[in-house]
């Protein structure tokens, strides 16, 4: 059951065209200290490549995650029609297999670059992470005082570099993010969904601040944002975890195809 969305079921059950986009860390997988072993559930794989066979489904991933790492983790077949989407919509595969990117401004490679040496400067350049088309400042594994204090320092230090450089700044589950403004999951979503038949019925499932620009996005097309965990969120439903949304999407894969003798149950 989706909290706050008891008919979510029913809903589904009347639309012939589907679009479901799912959010990866906390979402498909649980978090871990070391980012490099957030493997997906047992069983996520096998659900979403049910999903990506089926003809009334359309299935996308859209994480924060560089391209390269997010398909190492989620090790789905190659050709299984699937769009892919990282750093908050900056690259991807679309699902016949084509890979794009986006390109920094030298404006924007020279603010980021301001940015990381802001933080090496304070002595914590071990806990970067460079991406694409952004900077991570990771403090997952630390005690929680000590975490949240680096936080707000970093938050700080990079507020004052954004305000003049067209960057934007967001706390996520573990640590501090600056990334260009020309890119985010809502706008990645909304390209998609405007690439596909129109009158679609628009999902994405996420757990995190920056898929809140993507909720807006699938409500504004007349879909559900669905939210992971509890917290507050412009979403219209939760799941309670990963294990629950494993679960959802167990469910959704062992539908019958829209269309067939019998409906859908």
């Amino acid at each position: 059951m989706i909290a706050g969305l008891p008919t979510f079921w029913t809903m589904l059950d009347a639309s012939p065209h589907r679009l479901l986009a799912l959010d990866y860390d906390g979402t498909l997988a649980p978090f871990r200290v070391d980012r490099r072993q957030a493997f997906p559930l047992p069983g996520v794989v096998q659900a979403l490549e049910a999903l990506a066979s089926r003809t009334d489904t359309k299935l996308a991933i859209i994480s924060g995650r560089p391209l390269r790492d997010l398909k190492k983790l989620l090790r789905l077949s190659e050709g299984a029609g699937l769009t892919w989407v990282g750093s908050h919509g900056f690259e991807g595969q679309r699902a016949d297999g084509e890979t794009w990117t986006r390109r920094l401004t030298a404006m924007q490679s020279e603010n980021l670059l301001s940015a990381r040496r802001a933080v090496e400067a304070l002595g914590h350049g071990a806990r970067l992470e460079n991406k694409p088309s952004a900077l991570a400042f990771h403090t997952r594994g630390m005690e929680s005082e000590e975490a949240k204090s680096l936080e707000k320092t970093v938050y700080s230090v990079w507020t004052a570099l954004a305000d003049t450089a067209g960057l934007r700044i967001h706390a996520f589950d573990g640590g501090v993010e600056i990334r260009v403004t020309t890119a985010d999951k809502g706008q990645a979503l909304k390209e998609w969904v405007n690439q596909q038949a129109a009158g679609a019925f628009v999902v994405y499932v996420g757990d995190d601040r920056t898929d809140e620009d993507a909720f807006e996005v699938a409500q504004g097309f007349g879909g559900i944002g669905i939210h992971v965990g509890y917290g507050e969120t412009c979403a219209l439903g939760t799941l309670a975890d990963c294990e629950a949304v494993l679960a959802w999407l167990q469910r959704w894969a062992r539908m019958p195809t829209y269309g067939k003798v019998g409906g859908i149950t």
